[in-house]
């Protein structure tokens, strides 16, 4: 390699026989900052693109919990299809619409912002099955995006929590960036049920750091202190 380009080093137990190929091919700047993006409901329109397929197939995705199996209903009896029915549709999508899938709103725009303007090198990671890989470089290509795509399998890191400390409402969020802002507005408080979604929202949200803090040694500041 040459000495501008970054090595990457990885440890072969742990990742997938099918993804060191994809990893040898990269080439990486070390003199340019990195942005690892995931490509479903953050640039790709999955859940959209998904939905209008499940609607041809007399099939609707029901939003109320946050799950996939058992919540593909009959739009006839409204009851939930197998799981292998579901596997079927979702390779059966992913055959078709892999190539065509719907961009996120913005997200053409703003990725190119952050290559061009913050001259970021940018990375897809996406746990799309190996198979469709070829056909979702082809979607990126189709509108002009030109970035390495890697297929994930299994966990793509560890999972961890992260928020500022503290505890605050959207309304109390709200409040303090008015104030900040010297802003003469009036925020209306609202309850849960005032404003309700498809997916029911939990009644206490506040995020355990524990695992973040612990491993990475850090210390978390209070949100106001943030914003």
């Amino acid at each position: 390699m040459s000495s501008n380009i970054a090595e990457i080093k990885v440890d072969v137990l742990q990742v997938h026989k099918d993804v060191l190929p994809q990893l040898s091919e990269l080439s990486l700047d070390p003199n340019k900052p990195l942005l690892i993006s995931d490509a479903d409901e953050v640039i790709l329109d999955f859940l959209g693109s998904f939905e209008k397929y499940l609607l041809s197939n007399n099939l609707r995705f029901d939003l109320s919990t946050y799950a996939l199996f058992g919540n593909i209903l009959n739009i006839h009896d409204d009851q939930p299809i197998s799981k292998e029915e579901v596997t079927k549709h979702l390779d059966n999508f992913f055959d078709v619409h892999t190539k065509d899938m719907e961009f996120v709103s913005g997200a053409i725009d703003n990725l190119r912002k952050i290559e061009t303007e913050l001259n970021f090198q940018i990375i897809i990671l996406t746990n799309i099955p190996v198979k469709h890989r070829k056909d979702r470089i082809t979607c990126f290509k189709n509108k002009d995006l030109h970035y390495p795509v890697i297929t994930n399998i299994n966990s793509k890191g560890n999972l961890y929590h992260f928020s500022n400390e503290g505890v605050a409402s959207w309304y109390d969020f709200a409040i303090a960036i008015m104030a900040l802002g010297k802003v003469d507005c009036y925020v209306k408080p609202i309850e849960t049920k005032d404003y309700p979604t498809p997916a029911k929202r939990p009644h206490f949200s506040v995020l355990n750091k524990s695992k973040i803090k612990k491993d990475f040694k850090i210390e978390i500041p209070f949100w106001r202190d943030s914003l």
